[in-house]
């Protein structure tokens, strides 16, 4: 009883509503309602390997390439993330994550040893306060029973933004962008690397050159939502 009286205290002070669309949430519902839940832009079948550069689908490293939504400009999934990113909303990637973990359940992926997020630059995680990556990460690692490895890859380059780049000046703007930690703690490793979007893929893949080119057996890909670029 006293504990539902200092929940419902807290609440009246700081609202229990929806990051999606701002309604009252339910008692069971974790950040965003059923509703938000169950409009975001799914991809149903999460592979989207075909629509991707021939540079990441020639790498026979890579064993897969999922998305569990479309990035949809001005969409709710792009609200729900820059919650994410920019609004100290850091709950929010371990619950995406989690929905992210349970699609990934259901492709019966292949034994995966570590989960290892895309790194931020220093500069930008003292800023930020918190990697998205990382987070989204720890909630696929809830579900699917798996570590998460955030220590092994650096981002030692602080790009700029890739928002307005073409898929050519993508990958030019991360080439040579990450480094290992512990090269030692790769080999014969399968990984799953995640990230919060992947438009090319340059960003990712980028990271996931690093794991493969010192030894990693395999390496899936994984993010909330897949977008698409001009040129």
């Amino acid at each position: 009883m006293v504990r539902t009286y200092i929940r419902d205290f807290f609440h009246l002070i700081y609202p229990h509503v929806c990051l999606g669309c701002g309604n009252h949430l339910f008692e069971k519902d974790e950040l965003i309602c059923f509703v938000c839940e169950r409009n975001l832009p799914y991809t149903n079948e999460n592979v989207f390997q075909n629509s991707l550069t021939p540079k990441l689908q020639a790498l026979s490293n890579i064993d897969g390439v999922y998305a569990m939504c479309y990035y949809n400009p001005g969409g709710l999934l792009q609200e729900l993330l820059k919650e994410l990113k920019y609004k100290k909303q850091h709950q929010l990637g371990a619950h995406l994550g989690r929905l992210l973990g349970l699609q990934l359940k259901e492709q019966q992926l292949q034994h995966i040893d570590e989960i290892v997020p895309v790194p931020l630059h220093p500069q930008k995680m003292r800023k930020r306060g918190y990697n998205q990556a990382r987070k989204i990460a720890e909630g696929v690692g809830q579900v699917l029973n798996l570590p998460v490895n955030d220590r092994l890859v650096l981002r030692t380059v602080n790009t700029k933004t890739q928002t307005k780049r073409t898929k050519l000046n993508r990958f030019e703007n991360v080439e040579n962008i990450f480094s290992l930690q512990d090269d030692d703690e790769i080999g014969g490793k399968r990984f799953l690397v995640v990230d919060d979007v992947i438009t090319t893929g340059a960003t990712i893949l980028s990271c996931a050159d690093q794991l493969i080119h010192h030894g990693a057996e395999s390496v899936v890909l994984a993010s909330i939502a897949k977008a698409d670029v001009l040129g």
